[in-house]
């Protein structure tokens, strides 16, 4: 960080995110999707079952224009306190 300010301030973003108990997911959509932004709740699928159970809200979202294409990046949270652990089997 450029000063001993910026890096308080950082500590204390973290600290406080922390302190929310959150549990982030991050995901690249090969499609891009313009229609999404942030607080906006989904649900995702084919994840272990504890990430697809979840209702995530996204808290950032970035588009990418290139030769390749539209693409969308998504950043997700829960609260951990909505979240139930369980233990899974092996086959799932």
């Amino acid at each position: 960080y450029a000063s001993k300010a910026q890096a308080m301030r950082a500590a204390q973003a973290k600290w406080d995110k922390l302190q929310r108990g959150v549990a982030e997911f991050s995901i690249t959509l090969a499609l891009g999707r313009a229609d999404l932004f942030p607080e906006t709740p989904v649900r995702v699928s084919g994840f272990k079952r504890v990430i697809d159970e979840q209702s995530w809200l996204i808290s950032k979202v970035t588009h990418n224009m290139n030769n390749s294409g539209f693409t969308t990046g998504l950043e997700l949270e829960v609260k951990l306190s909505d979240v139930e652990y369980s233990a899974e089997s092996d086959d799932e």
